[in-house]
């Protein structure tokens, strides 16, 4: 499943890199549609799911709680229409701050 990666100026700048990137690889490896949001974050004890496998809760020493939210357009030209240049997927991907939602 290809997707759009988006990451928001608060994702960059208050996110280590070396987090950024363990963010986006355990990200992109567990989100799907069905399980459409994973959550990072200090305050998780331990990797789980939540709302019936929708939201994946993963532990983390990051500074900010960060979403990864997955949207669905439906199909490529809508996705394109709302990017302004075309692509081969119907998914984004966003990295964003908790605080940024």
């Amino acid at each position: 499943m290809d997707k759009v990666i988006l990451r928001t100026r608060g994702f960059i700048s208050d996110i280590p890199e070396d987090k950024q990137a363990e963010i986006m690889s355990v990200a992109l490896h567990s989100i799907n549609p069905k399980t459409n949001w994973v959550v990072f974050g200090k305050e998780a004890k331990k990797e789980h799911f939540e709302d019936e496998g929708r939201t994946l809760i993963v532990p983390m020493d990051i500074p900010k709680k960060v979403y990864a939210i997955l949207d669905d357009y439906g199909d490529p030209d809508t996705l394109s229409d709302n990017l302004g240049q075309k692509v081969n997927t119907r998914y984004v991907v966003t990295f964003l701050l908790a605080e940024e939602y």
